[in-house]
């Protein structure tokens, strides 16, 4: 339970009220308004709204240093709460990742939204075959070599949507990334994502596209 929300159960039962009075002394005209702000701050300790917090804080008359703290131990629950999520994100992309090949273009955004929802951002990735995963590195970065040639000949230098094709760059581990230019030469290795990967969610309609792990 959130700092806030254990505050609130105490003072509930100290004075014998119910949330509604608690609600009724925070003066709001509208029970249900106030009620839904409460609750939402309660179940998810999100404490955004200074006006009700404010309001909370002269209903329970509580010294301002004591209820400042509780707000401060609140916020730090929900910053654990967020570094949890975001790791146990993290473990699970490591469990799916599959090395792929990103195709640098020089539009980062569709140029036709209706037709990346139809056909999501499948175009931007080279999935590359089972078979050339077990290759010793030297062996595996010139197939790389060959297939972006490749990719780049056949598609006349443009990705569908995404305008003219600027680089390639694969994704080998987790953590680690080899970027390729158009002619395939290997410009660097290096730690980390490109810059311009797109890991973000594009939303047309209820549509969801998302550009990340495979």
């Amino acid at each position: 339970m959130y700092a806030i929300a254990e505050l609130i159960e105490q003072e509930l039962t100290k004075r014998n009220w119910r949330k509604s009075g608690l609600v009724a002394a925070m003066g709001y005209n509208v029970i249900a308004r106030g009620l839904k702000r409460v609750d939402h701050c309660m179940q998810t300790g999100d404490c955004s709204n200074t006006e009700m917090l404010s309001r909370l804080r002269s209903a329970l008359d509580l010294p301002t240093e004591q209820f400042n703290s509780v707000i401060a131990a609140t916020r730090k629950q929900c910053t654990e709460e967020d570094q949890a999520r975001t790791a146990q994100k993290e473990v699970e992309d490591r469990a799916r990742f599959r090395p792929y090949v990103y195709v640098r273009t020089s539009e980062s955004r569709p140029s036709f939204i209706t037709a990346a929802a139809l056909v999501g951002t499948r175009m931007k990735y080279l999935q590359l075959e089972d078979g050339i995963l077990s290759l010793q590195r030297p062996t595996l970065l010139a197939r790389v070599t060959e297939m972006v040639r490749e990719h780049y000949r056949s598609n006349r230098g443009e990705c569908l949507l995404f305008g003219d094709i600027t680089g390639y760059a694969l994704r080998i581990t987790y953590d680690e990334m080899v970027e390729f230019s158009v002619d395939g030469t290997v410009i660097q290795e290096c730690d980390g994502w490109t810059e311009d990967e797109g890991h973000a969610i594009l939303t047309v309609g209820k549509q969801v596209i998302r550009e990340g792990l495979f």
